[in-house]
């Protein structure tokens, strides 16, 4: 895709009236946004030093500010870390009726992640699937995405870097990250092309920007996301689902079938199972007791657990509370999920546990805390 970008060269002075439309356009779509109720999502990825920062200023003057956000990602700090890795992006997502701007996406904590060293090369494939999967989820809930992708040259960007570095008053916005990105411009040149066309879905496709040329790129910045969002709001209107119109040939997209077990069905559960009082003190006691050191062993390990009950076993629950402590270490026990759904074991996570099966619960966990759970 990245190859097919035209770099054109536009004086300021020959679009201003068409830059001048734009804005008025997106301010009257702002209000039809709130109107609507309808969410958009902008995001703008690129290389380093291709103008993110400037663009979003740009976009942002024909903005409300009561009525969007503008968000800056950067690596996972050690709290995001311990989260799925989609978590800290659902904690920004807009109200219906707002706009987000994200400066740097999810796209960040994929191919940059990569070469950064922060993930290794399945955990970034698994990633750039699990995107698919939220966009869906989300135009599918009535989203709007913008994806805009910022493209340089190799020279253009080497000039730029070089630029800020030269400066005692840029200078410090010069990381070494950014270094990496200008110095193997090549490898991340195919790796940015791969990510662009395994993500240009039918429902969230990326509008590429040659951005050599500041007006040149704001000008198409602006179409896009004026085009996008006028698109989405007549569809609304008409109460007719948004199709965004694509500008390169997008990739097949298929939703993910989940795996599931054969589970006996409510009439097939044996309700004569019991225990005189004496051997139920006896056993509870034990494994509440190794309930509690595997949860401090999962809570070392960084092992994320999910415990499900159903139909309201109060008692269960207490004594499944109990042997975890979980008044005593209360904000170690917020877990949360993101499971892919082609992976063959669990990844360390326990689902779907009967609140009534301590035993079995404690077994699950064992495996999993070991790391043998399938």
């Amino acid at each position: 895709m990245l190859e097919k970008i035209i770099q054109k060269n536009t004086e300021k002075s020959e679009i201003s009236e068409q830059l001048k439309g734009l804005r008025e356009q997106l301010t009257l779509l702002e209000n039809k946004i709130k109107t609507a109720g309808m969410p958009v999502i902008i995001t703008f990825d690129g290389w380093s030093a291709a103008g993110k920062g400037s663009m979003i200023a740009k976009l942002i003057r024909s903005l409300d500010p009561r009525f969007y956000n503008v968000v800056s990602y950067r690596a996972p700090n050690e709290q995001e870390k311990r989260m799925p890795w989609l978590w800290r992006y659902w904690q920004s997502l807009p109200k219906k009726g707002e706009f987000l701007i994200l400066d740097r996406s999810w796209y960040r904590d994929t191919v940059n992640a990569f070469m950064y060293g922060e993930i290794d090369k399945e955990t970034r494939d698994t990633r750039l699937e699990d995107i698919c999967t939220f966009e869906r989820q989300l135009t599918d809930d009535g989203y709007v995405i913008v994806k805009i992708f910022l493209h340089i040259t190799e020279d253009e960007q080497k000039k730029r870097i070089e630029k800020l570095e030269n400066s005692s008053v840029t200078s410090w916005r010069v990381e070494s990250h950014d270094i990496k990105n200008m110095e193997k411009y090549d490898k991340f040149f195919r790796r940015y092309d791969k990510m662009l066309e395994s993500t240009n879905t039918a429902f969230a496709p990326w509008t590429c920007v040659g951005a050599n040329e500041r007006a040149s790129a704001e000008l198409e910045m602006l179409t896009a996301v004026t085009k996008a969002v006028s698109t989405a709001v007549s569809a609304k209107e008409k109460s007719e689902h948004y199709i965004p119109e694509p500008q390169f040939d997008t990739c097949g997209y298929n939703y993910p079938e989940y795996k599931t077990i054969e589970m006996p069905t409510l009439a097939e559960v044996d309700m004569n199972k019991s225990l005189d009082e004496a051997e139920y003190e006896k056993k509870l006691k034990k494994y509440q007791d190794k309930l509690f050191k595997l949860q401090n062993l999962c809570y070392q390990k960084k092992i994320p657990v999910i415990i499900c009950h159903e139909a309201g076993m109060q008692q269960e629950k207490a004594e499944i509370s109990s042997a975890l402590r979980l008044p005593l270490i209360q904000g170690a026990m917020k877990f949360t999920l993101s499971l892919h759904p082609n992976r063959q074991s669990l990844q360390g996570t326990i689902y779907g546990v009967s609140g009534h099966v301590l035993k079995r619960m404690v077994t699950l966990l064992s495996l999993t805390a070991h790391g043998m759970a399938e």
